[in-house]
């Protein structure tokens, strides 16, 4: 028994002086490569560990089968980096990654890229609605971000070029912009009109210089185009969808905001926007044809009534009207003033029987209710958007023109 026990002792000292072997080849995974565009180089990286000293790490590559390039590849914590430069559009290159120590050389599998030219930058600024019966056309920017088109120049059958004065281009993301045309004003928008019958050719382009390298959108609605589209009063020429390609005509237009959508505004006639500073309201109609209002009453905190004028009430179809307050001249407006501190309540009433039955529409930012806004002389109180229930306040409003394209106070 004791020799025994010795034996298996001894066998046991023997084995533990053996050495332990440790793997000699290094491992490489994660090989990827950045997009292959035409112009810029092509990073490519893989992961590479060894439990022995690695020797190199070399990225191997054949571009359009031409002879192999070696280049030393770079690395830091068993990540490693190295170039393919840029080749012709359509050249596709073949690579992959190769790691040596001391016990060899291991390689990654093939892999192969193709160069081609960069895409184009997407879309992001469109021609979206045009208004022949009031002259308006819209400008839509389907971007995250707001942009400024100051300095983009519009054309009308490639002449009458009306460039965007600076503080006039702005535009929200995903928001609209609205531009009169056939306008007295050049600070406000063209000269130029817009055509239902005759047709017309509208340019948009991103600077003075009109060339065909600085076109940024266009619709030809000319009358010698396959496809021409008559748009009379009361209609628009519309983007199916806001920057759709389809152009359709639209029953009343959603000029100022988004296409496709049902108009807030459709069919009303409504107190839109107040200036307490200035002392005007301004009604909208937002009904498919011109209105007149003159015998309609307006009260200011359900105190006497104030009846417009014979020839004091025409309102174009989807257009404004404004009265200017604490007027002298009563065949002009009403002598009742707007507080934007102590409040007020403005009624607009049908006829001059002031009564629940004839009651139109009406704005009640009395200081006594809940949700007053104080509204000072520089400010707007006015729906968010034409026709629209919720009321903002305006840094800088839009009496006269849609709320549509007004700036919002934070």
């Amino acid at each position: 028994m004791k020799k025994i026990l010795f034996a298996v002792l001894a066998g046991l000292a023997l084995v533990s002086c053996i050495k332990d072997e440790t793997f000699p080849m290094a491992s490489i995974s994660g090989v990827k490569a950045t997009d292959a565009i035409v112009g810029s180089d092509v990073t490519v990286t893989a992961n590479v560990s060894a439990l022995v000293d690695i020797a190199a790490v070399n990225l191997l590559y054949s571009a359009g089968g031409a002879a192999e390039q070696t280049v030393k590849m770079t690395g830091n914590s068993g990540t490693y980096t190295g170039v393919i430069p840029s080749q012709p559009d359509g050249t596709e290159v073949k690579y992959h990654v190769e790691a040596t120590t001391a016990g060899g050389t291991t390689s990654s599998a093939v892999a192969s890229i193709t160069f081609s030219a960069a895409p184009p930058e997407p879309q992001t600024l469109f021609i979206n609605e045009v208004d022949c019966g009031n002259k308006k056309f819209e400008i839509y920017n389907a971007s995250d971000k707001a942009v400024d088109i100051a300095g983009y120049t519009f054309t009308k059958d490639d002449g009458g070029n009306w460039t965007v004065p600076a503080g006039k281009g702005n535009i929200p993301a995903k928001g609209f912009l609205v531009f009169t045309a056939k306008n007295p004003d050049a600070n406000e928008g063209p000269s130029f009109g817009i055509s239902g019958t005759k047709g017309f050719k509208l340019c948009m382009y991103k600077s003075e210089e009109v060339s065909e390298a600085n076109l940024v959108d266009m619709i030809d609605n000319s009358a010698t185009v396959d496809g021409f589209k008559t748009v009379e009063d009361g209609w628009t020429l519309s983007r199916k969808t806001d920057g759709a390609a389809e152009w359709v005509l639209v029953e009343g237009g959603t000029i100022g905001f988004s296409n496709g959508a049902e108009p807030v505004d459709n069919g009303k006639i409504v107190i839109n926007e107040v200036s307490c500073g200035l002392k005007q309201f301004e009604i909208y109609n937002g009904t498919n044809k011109a209105v007149d209002i003159a015998g309609y009453a307006f009260t200011k905190d359900d105190g006497d009534a104030w009846v417009v004028p014979e020839g004091k009430g025409n309102i174009p179809s989807k257009g404004f009207l404004v009265f200017t307050a604490k007027n002298p001249d009563i065949s002009a407006g009403p002598s009742f003033g707007l507080s934007g501190t102590k409040g007020f309540k403005l009624c607009m009433y049908s006829s001059a029987e002031v009564s629940d039955a004839t009651l139109v529409d009406m704005i009640d930012n009395s200081a006594s209710v809940e949700g007053f806004k104080t509204v000072a002389d520089t400010e707007t109180l006015g729906r968010k958007t034409d026709g629209a229930d919720e009321w903002i306040l305006f840094s800088e409003g839009t009496i006269g023109t849609s709320n549509n394209t007004g700036t919002v106070k934070p």
